[in-house]
């Protein structure tokens, strides 16, 4: 559950509540449904599929969107798959994309020597109907954190102060205009693939501590998972700092750290061991990060800007069972071929195969959008 400090007293927010995922019959897209039916108002989470529909038809009433309005998301988070959902997201709500590098009028902080050299800024996806501005700022993952918390404190500060401070030779149709705040209404922190990846390369170069078990060809040490818990609070920490230099007595931020979920470590593709290990690392990462959560006087405990977890796991678990309602099925695979069918059967197989993806992936991007949609009323 994500705690009541998330929820911020402003009435219910049903993503926040335990629930089913059905599929929209007219949109093709997810929809939330709580398992307390008896309030209309917290019955189900329907941002997306209905900001779709009005997105591509005005016509179609636009109705409890009113808490997305001239707000800016700010996502922390390994490059893949954030960036993938988000593009898929933008696509889906028809917003307009983009990249930030150097010439960008937000790229300033890539023009310092020693703050971000070679880096980007991310990408993000606005919505002019709402004025809504999603951006991802991605790392390269915790196996250097004193890397990334330098990241953090030098370059966060200036790309974030430059998205409110547009001059006017810098608008354009294509840029959004400034923000309210250089002060996120929300960030969400994570970082699980890149971590993976580096342990991967590193149990590859030397032998496995004796303590660890293999977790879908990862070694997992408690160690490791310490170590990696340590280097999440000190990203934190040091994020905390920015939020609230950028905030005010009244308004330090909120930061929510996205607990791992559905598609967020994709084991078969960075491993590549032939390991045939049904255990995961992502379990693993979950439960030390709920462990520590809940662990009262620890450093985020004392973080003004931390409000707890986003709790894709949970949420995301409902991607891996078939979802309710008229527009539900999708197929487990290609059909089998008849015999004798020959190249022409296989292609249509292939092209099954990439449609299944496809859906699989839209609706991916549709329910993690529904997620950081519905934390922004928190």
């Amino acid at each position: 559950m994500v705690s009541d400090r998330v929820r911020g007293g402003k009435g219910c927010v049903p993503i926040s509540q335990p629930g089913w995922l059905s599929i929209d019959a007219k949109t093709e897209l997810p929809v939330w449904n709580t398992f307390d039916q008896t309030d209309s108002a917290c019955a189900t989470s329907r941002l997306v599929a209905d900001l779709h529909a009005h997105a591509f038809d005005a016509s179609n009433v636009l109705s409890g969107a009113d808490h997305l309005k001239n707000k800016t998301v700010l996502i922390i988070s390994d490059l893949e798959p954030t960036r993938r959902r988000l593009m898929g997201l933008c696509d889906i709500l028809g917003g307009t994309r983009g990249a930030v590098d150097a010439a960008h009028p937000w790229g300033r902080a890539l023009k310092h020597p020693g703050r971000g050299d070679g880096l980007t800024l991310g990408t993000y996806c606005y919505l002019p109907s709402q004025d809504l501005l999603l951006h991802q700022f991605p790392h390269g993952g915790l196996t250097s954190a004193s890397s990334l918390e330098f990241t953090v404190k030098s370059v966060l500060p200036p790309f974030l102060s430059s998205l409110a401070s547009q001059s006017p030779l810098e608008t354009s149709p294509l840029i959004p205009p400034p923000r309210k705040s250089a002060l996120p209404d929300l960030t969400v922190w994570s970082s699980y693939e890149a971590d993976v990846r580096g342990w991967i390369r590193a149990d590859a170069a030397q032998p496995a501590a004796a303590n660890a078990i293999d977790a879908g060809g990862v070694k997992l040490a408690a160690e490791r998972l310490n170590r990696w818990r340590e280097s999440n609070v000190r990203i934190l920490k040091a994020l905390d700092g920015v939020l609230s230099s950028l905030g005010n007595s009244r308004n330090k931020g909120r930061a929510l750290w996205q607990s791992g979920g559905y598609g967020d470590v994709d084991i078969d593709r960075l491993a590549s061991s032939g390991s045939s290990s049904d255990i995961q690392p992502l379990p693993a990462l979950s439960a030390a990060l709920h462990s520590l959560l809940q662990q009262s006087g620890t450093t985020l405990a004392r973080l003004s800007s931390f409000h707890g977890e986003l709790e894709w796991k949970r949420i995301s678990e409902q991607l891996s069972f078939p979802a309710s309602g008229p527009a539900a099925t999708l197929s487990e695979g290609p059909a089998a071929a008849a015999p004798g069918a020959g190249a022409g059967a296989a292609d249509t197989e292939a092209l099954q195969l990439a449609r299944v993806t496809s859906e699989r992936r839209k609706r991916e991007s549709a329910l993690w959008g529904e997620m950081i949609l519905g934390a922004l009323k928190g």
